[in-house]
């Protein structure tokens, strides 16, 4: 029995995450090319005609970029969003919007927060705070396992921390160093942007996460994603995490397990 997650790219630029379970094979987001899916599905012995379903999590290029493509070659899959991200993808992107119109047999899109199966896979969706329409992320649930990925989003609301709390392996942003992103290049709205509610979680909000979590004997391994390129390094993020939890007395590599996504590397695959 199998329940794995792999990250094939995790962020500012591009998010795609395979999540396999005995029966079925899910992406969870598009916003890489569907090029990089293809060689990355072939790496494990699958062709994108074995993607059973596509999650996507709002409009934002860097999470939906080859949806349009996907559509089209990805005959088996069926691709579930929020009504809301429809209408966003509609606004945006009107050749993306009318290849779902065409397939959309397969396109679920809803104002509600449903949970359904994919196979043998439970998927929950629940509202993350981001300046999109009406964005969500995901758990995961198969063989009494569970996933919760928790990205773009500009603070972890009481829904947010309630759909991650019991997870066994968790993905959570880790985008900013604040100091790092005021004093650098960005436009002053840009800056503005990121670090309101509706922006991207910093490294210090993340912390704070993970410490609730520790403090409720919640103790899931924990993968950093969708760090910023220009506004955080890999070794930033984990100091400034690891400080908060010593601080409470937690300690890395006894208390808790942290791991960083890459940018443009496919993780190892994560038995969740």
């Amino acid at each position: 029995m199998s329940f794995t997650v792999t990250s094939l790219a995790s962020s500012s630029s591009g998010n795609c995450y395979l999540i396999r379970s005995d029966n079925a094979t899910v992406l969870l987001d598009m916003g890489i090319s569907l090029k990089r899916i293809k060689e990355s599905l072939m790496f494990f012995g699958l062709n994108l005609s074995d993607v059973d379903g596509i999650l996507i999590t709002h409009e934002h290029s860097d999470h939906v970029q080859s949806l349009k493509t996907a559509v089209k070659k990805m005959e088996n899959a069926h691709i579930y969003m929020s009504k809301g991200t429809l209408d966003g993808i509609r606004t945006g992107s009107t050749d993306t919007f009318t290849e779902l119109v065409i397939h959309s047999d397969r396109l679920h899109a809803s104002d509600k927060r449903d949970h359904f199966m994919i196979k043998d896979i439970l998927v929950v969706p629940f509202n993350v705070s981001h300046d999109t329409n009406e964005p969500v992320m995901y758990s995961l649930i198969s063989q009494s396992r569970k996933l919760s990925v928790v990205t773009d989003t500009g603070i972890v609301t009481d829904e947010i921390y309630d759909n991650i709390r019991s997870a066994d392996t968790l993905i959570i942003e880790s985008n900013h160093e604040p100091n790092i992103l005021l004093y650098g290049s960005y436009p002053y709205r840009v800056k503005q942007r990121i670090l309101s509610n509706q922006g991207h979680l910093s490294n210090e909000a993340c912390a704070k996460c993970l410490v609730k979590l520790m403090s409720e004997l919640r103790r899931p391994n924990v993968f950093l994603a969708h760090l910023s390129d220009k506004n955080n390094t890999p070794e930033q993020a984990r100091l400034t995490i690891r400080n908060f939890l010593e601080e409470e007395g937690y300690y890395e590599g006894k208390d808790i397990f942290i791991e960083t996504l890459k940018k443009d590397q496919m993780s190892r695959v994560i038995e969740i």
